[in-house]
Formats: structure tokens, C-alpha cells, sequence
């Protein structure tokens, strides 16, 4: 996952105005699982990612979404570059 979406799960916890330690909680999760997978230096596997994106109730295909977008654009990107 890129910096981009990592940013992005931060910032839909930042809008149900949720800290760190509260959305943790609602994972059964220990807050260091939250700052990692928001720094980037923990990837989510899928089932994981659903369950995120429940905790903080909205649909997991917005962020899959944004994932698809930087992947094409990274694709493009590198096309244009060679």
C-alpha cells in the first residue's frame, strides 16, 4: 500500500474523530497496530483491511478504490518514463 492510503485510513479515523488508543479498542488490537498500519510499516491483509474499514463504517470499496487509482497511475507513470 502507498503512503497515499495509509494517509487515507488516517484520516477517516480522524473524521469519526477517533485517537489512536480508541480505535485500537474497537479492534481488540493494541494501539501500536493502529500507528503502524498509519505509518505504512504494517500492511493489512484483507480480512483485516474489511474489519478496519467497519470499525470506522464506511465501505471498504472507497479505499480499494484509491488503491486501484495509484497502482494505474504508477503504471502510467513508469510507461511514460521508459
Amino acid at each position: 500500500m502507498t503512503v497515499l492510503f495509509h494517509n487515507w485510513l488516517k484520516q477517516q479515523r480522524l473524521a469519526q474523530q477517533l485517537s489512536i488508543s480508541r480505535m485500537a479498542k474497537r479492534l481488540n488490537k493494541p494501539h501500536s497496530f493502529v500507528e503502524q498500519v498509519e505509518d505504512g510499516t504494517r500492511q493489512l491483509d484483507i480480512i483485516e483491511y474489511i474489519n478496519y474499514c467497519k470499525t470506522l463504517n464506511f465501505d471498504p470499496k472507497e479505499g480499494l478504490t484509491l488503491l486501484h487509482s495509484q497502482m494505474i497511475d504508477s503504471i502510467n507513470k513508469q510507461k511514460l518514463s521508459q
